[in-house]
């Protein structure tokens, strides 16, 4: 049952008896009260050795979490009013703007600016066709 825990299950089923020696297809395997006391002390002996469930960066690991992610940036000088398509756009580090991962969201839209090569493209860059 630790280990169902610890791979986050959040409700366990267990049969339990106050005697695993009376009769019985159940009670030799249910859990007694001094094994549910020993499953929560061993429960509250593991949960600070892992952590949050949900897992962040610490803050020292932002600036290279930052530096390391991309974002979509133009690949040529675009001019205002410019239906974009995949040959106008790449991705670059640092991570600043649109996300890679809205690369199909950005093709079609147009831009509200003249744009240079290499600039990070932000949302307020574009507009829907």
């Amino acid at each position: 049952m630790v280990a169902a825990w610890l791979l986050g299950a959040v409700i366990l089923e267990k049969h339990f008896t106050h005697d695993t020696s009376l009769p019985g297809n159940d009670h030799y395997h249910a859990m007694t009260v001094d094994d549910v006391r020993s499953f929560r002390k061993e429960i509250a002996r593991i949960s600070p050795l892992m952590g949050e469930r949900a897992k962040q960066p610490i803050p020292s690991e932002e600036i290279a979490r930052h530096n390391a992610r991309r974002s979509i940036v133009v690949a040529r000088d675009l001019p205002a009013g410019h239906h974009i398509s995949e040959s106008d756009i790449t991705y670059k580090r640092p991570g600043t703007g649109i996300s890679p991962l809205s690369w199909d969201d950005v093709i079609g839209m147009v831009t509200n600016r003249a744009l240079a090569a290499d600039d990070v493209l932000q949302w307020a860059d574009l507009t829907n066709a």
